[in-house]
């Protein structure tokens, strides 16, 4: 089985974006600790998902993915972000298990991904991951209020798929 035959069959039984998604967080782990230390804390939120997007963009490519058109590419770039997702859930469990205590999983997602933007505790995080479980629009006024409307555009869809991930 060549490489491209392996990359089909993970395909198959979904297991890519959960494989993609161990990688991106190593890679991003990797970045963070050399060529992006200096980098501000506000960008570095954003690292995983461009990486998830890129390599499922390579590992898509590699499948024959991009061959159904413009869907494809919007399906792709929704499985790369997914993937970004999962990197960033993997970091926090990782954190979360090290530390031993603190808040809950998904609180700490919204900690992670808000953190850079304004200081929130761990009772504001909370209520906003509790929020994205009842009603979207209750978790897009709570982000708004907590880090403004410009960052809440972009914080949004990211911390919606990482708690998506913990479903």
């Amino acid at each position: 089985m060549d490489l491209f035959a392996f990359l089909s069959y993970i395909r198959q039984f979904n297991v890519d974006v959960l494989v993609i998604g161990v990688a991106v967080w190593g890679l991003n782990k990797l970045l963070q600790n050399t060529l992006l230390k200096k980098v501000d804390g506000k960008y570095l939120t954003f690292v995983p998902f461009v990486l998830g997007a890129l390599l499922y963009a390579a590992y898509a490519a590699c499948t024959g993915a991009f061959s159904q058109g413009a869907a494809a590419v919007g399906g792709v770039v929704a499985e790369g972000m997914t993937c970004g997702a999962v990197a960033t859930v993997i970091g926090i469990i990782c954190d979360k298990v090290s530390a031993k205590e603190g808040p809950s999983v998904r609180a700490a997602c919204v900690q992670t991904l808000v953190g850079e933007f304004c200081a929130i505790t761990e009772q504001q995080a909370e209520e906003i991951a509790a929020a994205f479980l009842r009603d979207a629009d209750e978790a897009r006024s709570l982000l708004t209020e907590a880090v403004g409307e410009s960052a809440a555009q972009s914080l949004f869809p990211l911390l919606e798929r990482a708690l998506h991930t913990l479903e």
